[in-house]
């Protein structure tokens, strides 16, 4: 029971703070501020902070902006561009192959950058006017643009899968 008054508090307090327009960030920053200091004893906010340093200070864990500095370099040197119209061409000749052929980009670009955002804006932005262009439905060309996007975590190394790694110590 307290627990559930607890949580309706905070959360009353956050309409309330979101209601008198504080901007978003600081609302969540002082409900979470006031809520460990309430809530979480000083050697457990101590143990936080020495976790939270020993990941960070992990030089494995250097690879996630290096992730997404090799993606935006990636995308605007349009490899993206040649990456799918290569696949383009190479899928010519089978029914669907603009969707095909994004998928297959999504594929590939998402196996380089690790990130599926930019793997879909990237492929994509090239992608959906081209298929639209052809007398695609729309929600095919999003909806291959959006399944081929997903691949870019799913394919190793991926900037999840490494942050996974480095949290269970694999």
């Amino acid at each position: 029971m307290y627990a559930f008054i607890g949580f309706s508090t905070f959360l009353l307090v956050l309409l309330v703070l979101f209601a008198v327009r504080t901007p978003v960030g600081i609302a969540l920053a002082m409900v979470a501020l006031f809520g460990t200091a309430s809530l979480v004893s000083t050697a457990s906010v101590g143990q936080v902070a020495a976790i939270a340093y020993s990941v960070s200070s992990n030089p494995i864990i250097v690879v996630v902006p290096l992730f997404v500095l090799m993606g935006e370099i990636l995308s605007s040197a349009q490899i993206g561009a040649n990456l799918f119209r290569a696949a383009e061409i190479w899928f010519r000749r089978i029914p669907g192959a603009l969707a095909v052929a994004t998928i297959w980009a999504c594929a590939i670009f998402g196996s380089v950058c690790g990130s599926s955002p930019v793997t879909a804006t990237t492929i994509g932005s090239m992608a959906i006017p081209e298929m639209l262009r052809r007398g695609y439905n729309m929600s095919l060309a999003l909806g291959a643009t959006a399944a081929g996007g997903t691949l870019g975590i799913l394919i190793p190394p991926s900037i999840i899968m490494v942050v996974y790694g480095v949290i269970t110590d694999t």
